[in-house]
Parts: C-alpha cells; structure tokens; sequence
C-alpha cells in the first residue's frame, strides 16, 4: 500500500504543479491579452460612434442649410452614447455655443449695427466649440480621407454662420 499512496502523493503534486503553472499563465493572460483587446475594442467602438456623429452632423448641415434653430435641434438628438466622455463634454460645448449663437443671430437680426460686439463673441465661441470637438475627435478617430480640413470632417463650415438669406 505504500507505493499506492506514494504514487497517489506523486499524482497531488504533479496535479497542484500543473494547476499553479495553469495558474500562473492564467493570470498572465488575463493581466497582459485581455485588457489590450479591451482597448482595442473601446478604440473600435469609439472610431464608429464618432465617425458616425460627423455622418450625422453633416447631414443636419444639409437637410437644415437655410433654419439654424432645426439645424441646433437635430444635433441635440445626435446620439453620442457610445463616443469618450470627453468627446460628449465638447459635443454639448458645441451644440450650446451653437444654439447660443444661432439664437442670439435669429433675435438680433434688425439690430446688427448695435450687437456686432456681441456676435463676434458667441462666434468666437461657436468657432473655438467646434475646433476643440475636431480636435478630441481626430484623437478618438480616424477619418477615411485624414487629409481633409476639420470643417469637412465637422460638417460645418466655420463662415456658415455669416451666411445670409
């Protein structure tokens, strides 16, 4: 009976052996593979939904060319769930400066000799909202044509707010 339990004594630490280095490689591969196809995956999910935020947003320039207050409102339903929280802190910068300035152009339309200071100022800031959204988003995201200018990649030109009817 002795070499039976010797050879089952062997058999436990071959067995603890296998499942410690089991263990040991486990771990490795949780520690090391898995948080770097984490990160590969958030970097996929957030190219899409910022991609897919620009598709939307140049489709508001083109249905809402003419009304700027439809064109502030289709972007507040742009779905940006799935995009970096510090992207969706610019986006709501953007879309504020956006309907602060469209609104403040739509009331003061009569009187621009007297609001010009003002315009220029909430332009200023509609203008600086959408160069710092470009510019977390080219951080996240990688555009098909890298090589465009950001008021194609935005969707909206910069002087489009200067435009009138």
């Amino acid at each position: 009976m002795s070499k039976e339990k010797e050879k089952t004594k062997k058999y436990i630490i071959e067995s603890l052996l296998a499942l410690l280095i089991g263990g040991i490689f486990g771990y490795f591969i949780i520690a090391h593979l898995i948080p770097g196809a984490i990160d590969f995956y958030k970097e996929i999910i957030y190219n899409n939904a910022i991609v897919s935020v620009y598709d939307q947003i140049n489709q508001c320039v083109s249905y809402h060319k003419k009304d700027k207050k439809e064109f502030v409102e289709a972007l507040k339903i742009i779905d940006i769930s799935d995009c970096p929280s510090e992207f969706k802190y610019a986006f709501f910068d953007y879309v504020a400066a956006a309907d602060e300035f469209f609104s403040y152009q739509e009331t003061n339309a009569f009187f621009k000799p007297l609001s010009n200071t003002k315009e220029k100022e909430l332009e200023t800031k509609y203008i600086k909202s959408l160069e710092e959204l470009d510019s977390i988003a080219h951080k996240y995201a990688k555009f098909k044509d890298e090589e465009n200018s950001d008021e194609e990649h935005s969707g909206v030109n910069k002087d489009n707010s200067k435009e009138t009817d």
